[in-house]
């Protein structure tokens, strides 16, 4: 049975504290680090690129990730930011626009 555990870094001491359940959960865990700047551009372009969508311009991919770097640590708000932006793109010039944002 393999099992998949997520947990934010500051809970990870009392995590190893639970004794041997502790140790099987940090057996071949996989530390997460916030994504950079740089890294959410590729991500972002990435998925754009893959449907064939762009931003209307270059100024709203920066500031988009400019609002992204202030909240890496609150990714669920960020995951719902991004479905709702993805919501409101323009589908006939296949564009995430100002407007949506």
């Amino acid at each position: 049975m393999r099992v998949v555990v997520a947990a934010r870094r500051d809970l990870l001491d009392p995590l190893l504290g639970l004794g041997p359940l502790g140790k099987a959960l940090m057996r071949g865990s996989v530390l997460i680090e916030p994504m950079t700047h740089v890294v959410w551009g590729d991500v972002l372009d990435q998925a754009l690129s893959a449907y064939g969508y762009t931003f209307e311009d270059d100024a709203l991919r920066e500031e988009l990730l400019a609002e992204l770097a202030s909240t890496v640590t609150a990714m669920p708000l960020v995951q719902f930011a991004l479905t709702e932006l993805w919501r409101k793109r323009d589908p006939v010039a296949k564009k995430v626009t100002r407007k949506g944002l």
